[in-house]
């Protein structure tokens, strides 16, 4: 009975996390669910600066030409397996990043739109912009790679608005073994 209680208390989590949206505009940084309430999300929306995608690097990086600028961004709160990293980075690039990069690339295509939010920092020691992402029906980007099992959490301070919620959304993909938590990524 406990076993099953417990079944039904992951799945009933797993399938709220699924359905997060966020809101940033709360005085101390928390967020806030934003219902899946179309004109939620447009306000929501509005408050961010629209981008439009030119190409996917790779599952967490992608040029975007913001305010008329060609901008790299790099995903906050998150890391996907490699796909073109230079030889002289201290990771690999394998099969599953290519894999990852080519389901992104199949899921927002050049010319998509998307809305751009920034935390503290607005760049990394490599120059990219940091950002959170997301798509024009206000799902958070982030929130759709971990919930697929495509990305897991990395969280590296002082952005970590919204690292409690990426790690619950992991966590059920994890127990679930959604995409590559079935075998690539290791266990929590």
């Amino acid at each position: 009975m406990l076993r099953k209680l417990t079944v039904i208390i992951a799945t009933a989590l797993l399938f709220s996390a699924c359905s997060t949206r966020y809101h940033s505009d709360v005085p101390d940084n928390s967020s806030l669910l934003i219902s899946e309430n179309n004109s939620e999300n447009s306000d929501f929306l509005s408050t961010l600066t629209k981008c439009e995608l030119i190409r996917v690097k790779d599952g967490d990086t992608y040029v975007l030409n913001v305010d008329g600028v060609e901008t790299t961004v790099r995903l906050i709160g998150v890391d996907t397996p490699e796909s073109v990293a230079p030889s002289e980075y201290s990771k690999e690039n394998t099969d599953e990043g290519r894999s990852v990069s080519e389901i992104v690339k199949q899921k927002i295509k050049s010319g998509d739109t998307l809305y751009i939010e920034y935390d503290v920092s607005r760049t990394d020691k490599y120059g990219r912009t940091l950002a959170y992402l997301y798509f024009e029906d206000g799902e958070m980007v982030q929130e759709w790679l971990l919930e697929n099992g495509y990305a897991q959490i990395m969280t590296i301070q002082p952005d970590s608005k919204y690292a409690d919620i990426f790690a619950e959304v992991q966590h059920g993909a994890a127990e679930n073994k959604v995409g590559l938590w079935d075998g690539f990524f290791n266990v929590e």
